[in-house]
This record gives structure tokens, C-alpha cells and sequence, in this order.
């Protein structure tokens, strides 16, 4: 199997992750579900050891790196919403990975 998983990974503070989560969930996800080419969505919730907050991945499967063309994260309308309401208490982190084997 040849392709890429784009892998979106979020932090968020212990005093808006309840919030942050259900924007994830009802917002966030479905839309990015939305965009063509990105196959097989998945919205996981990460554990950690301290718990001082909550960690999320959205993840995705892409046939070709093209289908993330024209995807900027910093712009994206949801993604910016968050950050005007909750600032440096969400933190994004995107990731491509190759599919190598």
C-alpha cells in the first residue's frame, strides 16, 4: 500500500479541553472528513500520563500528498476560531507521514 497519512495532532489546556473536544467532535472532524481525497478519518483521543489537559489526532489517509494542496492549517476558518477564542491554550501539530511499507 503506497500513500501518506496526514496526521493533525491538538493540545489542549485542562480549563478548555471539555470545550475543545466537543468543537472537535461536532465541528472540526466532520468538516475535515469533507475534504476530497482525505480517506478513512479517524478522531482519537491520546492518553497521558498527567492528564493536565486533552490531546486529540485527527488522522486521515491520502493517496497522494497533492490532495493536502490548497490546506493551510494556520488559515483554516475552524482552526482559527479556535485560537481567537482559547489563543496558546490549543496547540495544533500536523504531521505527513509516508506510507513506506
Amino acid at each position: 500500500m503506497k500513500g501518506y497519512i496526514f496526521n493533525i495532532t491538538l493540545n489542549a489546556d485542562r480549563s478548555c479541553g471539555g470545550d475543545v473536544l466537543y468543537f472537535v467532535e461536532h465541528k472540526l472532524f466532520p468538516a475535515w472528513a469533507e475534504h476530497r481525497g482525505w480517506e478513512r478519518p479517524k478522531l482519537l483521543r491520546i492518553p497521558t500520563p498527567m492528564e493536565d489537559g486533552i490531546t486529540l489526532a485527527l488522522q486521515f489517509e491520502l493517496e497522494s500528498a497533492e490532495h493536502l494542496s490548497g490546506f493551510d492549517l494556520a488559515s483554516d476558518p475552524l482552526v482559527s476560531r479556535i485560537q481567537q477564542v482559547y489563543g496558546d491554550k490549543v496547540l495544533f501539530y500536523p504531521t505527513l507521514m509516508e506510507i513506506i511499507g
